[in-house]
């Protein structure tokens, strides 16, 4: 080529770059203001944008800075959306296509406000909505943003919205009025661990932001149940949540290998099902079923978890009931002894209340009011079980009678669990040949036993020994004569749980009932 088929080359590559430079000098006004009218229209907002610049080689490049939505108008709340940052990349020839289509968009520092939903609406499924002129409609493959953050703002202001840190969100095929794939990483709070969601989201709602639909699969690895004051173990979890923003339903299932509570030493393997709705309008969580299982034992709750204006964090309260529980599996959550006390088929009814974290671990803060049965219970430990077993021979007339084996039954009572120390009314029990009644306390920390009560025996004190002792105690029949009961004896049993006490209390001779 000679020079001066260079020289035309090099003109014509000049004036190409002029007109480039040219284009995107006094493209940029058109550039902004269809911006700004794009996501004014999509999301019903007033925009602010601090600049923009425009770039057009090698490939179009937008680069918007400071941008703030504000839902209506609205300043009495936060604004919808706030971007540091926002660069999309698209071809001049992907400009004239309808949509108008972008290769890639990159947001920086994101933060969304889901603003509370306007007085009335209470419909949760979203609606179609409008679709905008065509000269809005946009087309991106791929947008990405890092580090954002989502916050569902309450219909009381003084409540404290609901946020969720996201680390990563991917959205491909996003189309104005459609609904578009998604993929995000982000951090659970309480207990802390990491949740990767793959799904649906959109069409945006404009008008009712917290209204647009979300779905999604997730898992949920390796979350630590000490970041709970008083529970350990790695917790893992995997389901489905559907529905919309401020509103959505959760299935799915948890294993923790090794579930353990701070006051006792052993570890469980614990599973859940469960179904919950998440009600980010007021903050609350209804718990509608949760089947958790471990070791023999199985249970069903349902409840909720609840933020009130006063409180920081969330009161947890459930309905639980068993009608399959092995004593001694309950006892080894609850309790730091390697033996259990008691083994038997159990059942229970309770309501539980666990509030918020600030004042110590769960066993401490947990509060149980219930009632429980045991069928077949029999004592773990050979000095209880010796004792309970010379108590049925005794009663029933045959002290001496080695063979006559005893277990208990009808185990029975009514409980209220408060700092620690469980308190029992009306708790009861019958060996062969004795009924026995009792009140008092169990603390679970300490294990420190404190009841009271009465044994109603089938044979008369005399009957209860033999030899000189049986001929004396003669004497004393007429005064611990029960109706329909050969003696009615007051009793203890005091101690720990490791060496409790057994023993006559005559100083309430006179009573027939517990304290």
């Amino acid at each position: 080529m000679n020079r001066r088929a260079w020289l035309v080359v090099a003109s014509a590559v000049l004036c190409l770059m002029a007109l480039l430079a040219l284009l995107a000098h006094f493209g940029k006004p058109l550039v902004r203001e269809r911006l700004i009218a794009f996501l004014h229209r999509q999301f019903a907002s007033d925009v602010a944008l601090s600049s923009l610049d425009v770039s057009v080689f090698p490939s179009l490049r937008v680069t918007a800075r400071g941008i703030v939505l504000r839902h209506h108008g609205r300043t009495d709340i936060a604004p919808l959306i706030q971007i540091e940052e926002i660069t999309a990349h698209a071809s001049l020839l992907q400009l004239w296509k309808d949509p108008i289509h972008l290769s890639s968009v990159t947001l920086r520092g994101l933060k969304v406000h889901v603003p509370p939903r306007h007085k009335g609406a209470e419909e949760k499924v979203p609606s179609e909505p409008s679709q905008p002129p065509d000269r809005f409609r946009l087309e991106i493959d791929r947008m990405q943003t890092d580090d954002a953050e989502l916050e569902i703002l309450r219909v009381e202001p003084e409540k404290h919205p609901q946020m969720f840190l996201i680390h990563h969100l991917e959205m491909l095929a996003v189309t104005t009025g459609t609904a578009s794939q998604f993929r995000a990483t982000l951090t659970n709070p309480v207990p802390k661990g990491e949740i990767d969601a793959q799904g649906q989201f959109g069409p945006w709602q404009a008008e009712e932001p917290g209204a647009t639909a979300l779905s999604a699969a997730y898992t949920f690895a390796n979350a630590d149940l000490s970041t709970i004051h008083g529970l350990s173990g790695k917790l893992s979890s995997k389901g489905q949540f559907y529905g919309v923003l401020d509103y959505l339903e959760v299935r799915g299932e948890t294993d923790t290998p090794d579930f353990r509570v701070g006051v006792s030493r052993h570890s469980v393997p614990l599973h859940t099902d469960f179904q919950a709705i998440v009600d980010g309008t007021n903050g609350n969580t209804l718990l509608k079923t949760v089947a958790a299982r471990f070791l023999h034992t199985a249970l069903v709750a349902h409840g909720q978890v609840v933020k009130s204006k006063e409180m920081k964090r969330r009161l947890i309260q459930l309905d639980v009931t068993s009608e399959a529980a092995r004593v001694e599996d309950l006892l080894r959550v609850a309790v730091p002894s390697e033996q259990p006390l008691m083994t038997g088929q159990a059942n229970f009814v309770a309501r539980l209340e666990l509030p918020p974290d600030e004042e110590g671990d769960v066993i401490t803060r947990l509060k149980l009011t219930g009632k429980f049965g045991v069928r077949s219970g029999k004592f773990s430990n050979p000095g209880v079980q010796a004792q309970v077993d010379s108590l049925s021979r005794k009663g029933q007339g045959q002290p001496n009678n080695m063979e006559l084996a005893s277990a208990v039954s009808g185990l029975r009572g009514n409980f209220v669990m408060d700092h620690g120390v469980m308190t029992f009314t009306d708790l009861q029990f019958d060996v062969p040949g004795a009924a026995v009644q009792l009140a008092g306390t169990y603390n679970l920390t300490g294990g420190q036993l404190d009841f009271h009560g009465i044994v109603r025996l089938q044979a008369k004190v005399s009957q209860t020994t033999t030899g000189i002792k049986s001929f004396f105690l003669k004497a004393a029949d007429p005064f611990f004569k029960g109706k329909n009961a050969g003696a009615v004896l007051p009793i203890k049993i005091t101690g720990t749980r490791e060496n409790p006490s057994f023993g006559l209390e005559l100083g309430r001779q006179g009573q027939t009932t517990p304290k």
